[in-house]
């Protein structure tokens, strides 16, 4: 089974071999890139975090403010993605028609966003943001987790980021789905190696609930990504 980043920058290198002049947003950049871009595309990024956009050192222009509000300009981008941030939103869908809007005819839109139909996706939906803290310090060893500009940052989670709502409501706006595919996320993947009895409770958990739910809650696969191409 391929790896589903690995199909993302195959189609993000297919989209740069055969276009010139590329302009890249990076939405909720934080303080690095996600994917690699290569040298000649011209690459934007946008944070609400001063101090994570002064890290970034691999952006050709930097803005900071806040995706709900700043006014990105129409048709102007070749490519957007949005890595691990829906999940921070207030109002996704607005920012997601947003994108809609920013994106050339024929442009890119990566998202990778946390799978709402996981056992991660419901604990994180019903949690409050401490446990979350709580989780990133004692179960993943982040020793500053949730102070000084330092994740887990606060969850909404809002329901309009189901890949279900977010693949209907690209369809509303001529966005097609290009590719997409469910993938555990790293620290799922850490803890599973690092922790025998949490390893054996996710398999079990994930038998169980696929069982039980026809299918439709899953403990392993986290996370998704999805790519979505603007209808020329």
């Amino acid at each position: 089974m391929s790896n589903p980043i690995d199909d993302v920058q195959r189609l993000i290198d297919e989209y740069l071999a055969s276009h010139h002049d590329v302009t890249i947003l990076e939405a909720g950049c934080g303080s690095m890139s996600k994917v690699n871009f290569g040298v000649n595309a011209r690459t934007v990024g946008i944070d609400i975090s001063e101090q994570q956009l002064r890290r970034n050192t691999e952006l050709d222009e930097k803005i900071l403010g806040d995706l709900h509000t700043y006014p990105l300009p129409q048709k102007n981008f070749d490519i957007i993605i949005c890595w691990d941030v829906l999940e921070h939103l207030e109002g996704p869908r607005q920012v997601l028609r947003n994108f809609f809007e920013a994106c050339k005819p024929g442009g890119l839109i990566i998202l990778a966003f946390p799978n709402l139909y996981s056992f991660k996706g419901v604990i994180t939906k019903l949690t409050p943001h401490r446990v979350h803290v709580w989780y990133y310090k004692y179960l993943l060893g982040v020793k500053d987790a949730g102070t000084k500009d330092t994740c887990p940052f606060p969850t909404p989670f809002r329901l309009a980021i189901a890949h279900t709502k977010i693949k209907k409501l690209a369809e509303q706006h001529h966005v097609a789905v290009e590719f997409f595919s469910f993938r555990e996320s790293g620290d799922m993947r850490f803890l599973r190696q690092s922790y025998f009895v949490l390893n054996t409770l996710f398999n079990f958990v994930s038998v169980f609930s696929r069982a039980l739910t026809l299918g439709m809650l899953d403990a392993i696969n986290s996370d998704c990504v999805m790519v979505l191409r603007r209808n020329p």
